[in-house]
């Protein structure tokens, strides 16, 4: 998982460039309000030689919508999916099984948190772990 942050989205930018022209899923009429066509092309390079799913879901006092879409070898393969169970439908198109009591969601952890801020707060832990410090894009090609 990769919250998308100021410095993430410069990242995403640079990286994005080599796909410029290729269209892309934010360029068609879809659900998604953070999807950028930049977000898109970047998901585009991430996904070559393997898959990657792209979510967004709020929900407030039970509220809510999910959205998803899967990109493998640099175009869409599933989606944009858009309403309750999409993210779970992504998870398992990437090889994610339900396990008893607990659906795709739970079981690869995305309920740990329930904001983004949250998530930011454990990468920002996890990396100063690690012996890191701040928001840092990783070195080599994506």
């Amino acid at each position: 998982m990769v919250p998308l942050t100021e410095a993430w989205l410069q990242h995403v930018q640079q990286t994005a460039a080599a796909f410029e022209g290729r269209g892309n899923v934010a360029a068609e009429t879809t659900p998604f309000e953070f999807l950028t066509a930049t977000v898109d092309l970047w998901i585009r390079a991430l996904s070559i030689g393997s898959a990657v799913a792209y979510v967004e879901t709020e929900y407030f006092a039970g509220e809510g919508f999910e959205r998803a879409a899967v990109w493998r070898d640099g175009a869409p393969v599933l989606g944009p999916l858009d309403g309750a169970g999409a993210i779970n439908r992504a998870l398992r198109f990437l090889g994610v099984v339900a396990e008893a009591g607990r659906e795709e969601f739970d079981v690869v952890g995305l309920g740990r948190h329930r904001s983004l801020e949250e998530w930011i707060h454990e990468a920002v832990r996890r990396g100063e772990e690690d012996g890191e410090r701040g928001e840092r894009p990783p070195s080599g090609n994506l």
